[in-house]
């Protein structure tokens, strides 16, 4: 694979993950279109033919194993809730900005082997105050690096951080990789509000501190140090380097989707409730803490829930959360009066001269919805004929193999059983 597919694989992948969560297309919903993990295989591969590889914004130097993120100076002086976001963002908050999006951050990190880990929560026991849990999982050193008038310069980033309590002094830190979540439309969540790398809890974020952090205004822990940092606008890079033991840090996250048809997709990869319980094991036997997130298409059976969430038990997954993405704005009508009904809604629509909207646009993406939910079933139609003649083949087969006195004295037997 040449360097330049990794762009390409990018752009066809899109801008979200398979985390969980279903997008929603009027007609109907739909697979999220961008998987971490074939991105990551995507870096990943690329590195037996270069061991430097770059996408947008960023680049992965499997040798070193490092994610280099290309960023500007942002915010010189002022309280602090990142040390660095997406462009457009949270600059007025954040020591740097980046091109970068944080999904792709979030793929070269996987790619280096580590698991996303737990964001930062609160937990309530029955009769005791709720309590904050800090963010928990694989640790990341972060540098910065730039030109300076003598060279290269490169300073841990916690240094480019000032303590706003008074006396408090600088004290390493080290990133937890806690992987942001997914939004109900399927896109990743630091993707949209611009939280790659925090100082101040935000579950939404790629990376965060590991302990807790206020993200109260007036009570930020943090403040650039401007003494430090370049001038306004400099280019930066912003070097991620995972610890030695972050591939098997004990907390971490596995994520499993659920579509409509119920086909089960754990951390990207395609698996049968057989195989995603032995998916889970092998994910506990790594992670000790593991825990699961189970995002669920709203027209998936209850069957499918339960199944998945079986599996789970069964490997011994006891931290599992799981929540059902919002239903389609727009359901498919499923008799002809609802198909009648929506047919008069959209004549209407149609036929208004002016409207804010694009409602043939959004017509036409309903026809498209609904031409790939009929190849879904047309698929599933298939299927099913095949296994009802496969499975009338096998009973002809074992009443053509019993002796006719067995075969006749059976429907006796089952006259003569007593109802239950």
């Amino acid at each position: 694979m040449k360097r330049h597919s990794l762009a390409v694989l990018a752009l066809a992948a899109g801008a979200t993950m398979a985390l969980a969560g279903a997008t929603t297309s009027g007609a109907g919903s739909s697979r999220p279109g961008f998987s971490a993990s074939s991105l990551s295989a995507g870096f990943s591969a690329t590195s037996s033919a270069a061991s430097r590889v770059a996408l947008r914004g960023l680049s992965l130097d499997m040798a070193r194993r490092q994610v280099i993120v290309a960023a500007k100076v942002a915010l010189r002086q002022g309280a602090l809730e990142f040390l660095l976001c997406k462009e457009g963002t949270k600059d007025y908050e954040s020591v740097l900005t980046t091109k970068a999006e944080p999904s792709n951050v979030h793929a070269a990190l996987l790619a280096l082997g580590l698991s996303p880990g737990k964001p930062g929560r609160w937990v309530k026991s029955d009769g005791d105050p709720a309590r904050f849990v800090a963010p928990a999982g694989a640790l990341v050193d972060v540098a910065i690096r730039w030109k300076g008038k003598a060279g290269e310069v490169e300073v841990p980033a916690w240094k480019l951080l000032k303590p706003n309590r008074v006396g408090e002094e600088p004290r390493p830190i080290k990133w937890v990789f806690v992987g942001s979540q997914m939004t109900d439309a399927g896109r990743y969540l630091a993707d949209v509000d611009g939280t790659l790398v925090s100082v101040a809890n935000f579950a939404s974020a790629t990376l965060d501190v590991p302990f807790a952090s206020t993200d109260q205004n007036a009570m930020l822990e943090f403040s650039s140090n401007t003494e430090l940092l370049p001038e306004q606008g400099s280019d930066v890079e912003v070097v991620l380097t995972p610890e030695p033991q972050a591939a098997s840090a004990p907390a971490a996250r596995m994520f499993v989707f659920v579509d409509r048809l119920g086909r089960i997709e754990a951390d990207g990869k395609k698996v049968s409730p057989l195989a995603l319980e032995e998916e889970a094991r092998r994910f506990l036997s790594v992670h000790a803490q593991g825990s699961a997130e189970v995002r669920i298409d709203a027209e998936a059976m209850v069957y499918d829930r339960q199944r998945v969430q079986e599996a789970l038990r069964s490997a011994g997954m006891e931290d599992v959360d799981v929540r059902v993405a919002n239903a389609s704005a727009q359901p498919p009508p499923r008799t002809p009066e609802e198909a009648q009904q929506a047919l008069t809604q959209w004549r209407e629509q149609l036929a208004e001269g002016e409207s804010l909207g694009d409602p043939a646009g959004e017509a036409l993406a309903i026809v498209k919805a609904l031409q790939r939910r009929q190849e879904e079933l047309r698929r599933q139609s298939e299927l099913w004929q095949q296994y009802a003649a496969s499975l009338q083949k096998l009973a002809g087969e074992r009443a053509a193999s019993q002796p006719a006195s067995q075969a006749t004295s059976q429907p006796a037997r089952a006259a003569t059983q007593p109802a239950e």
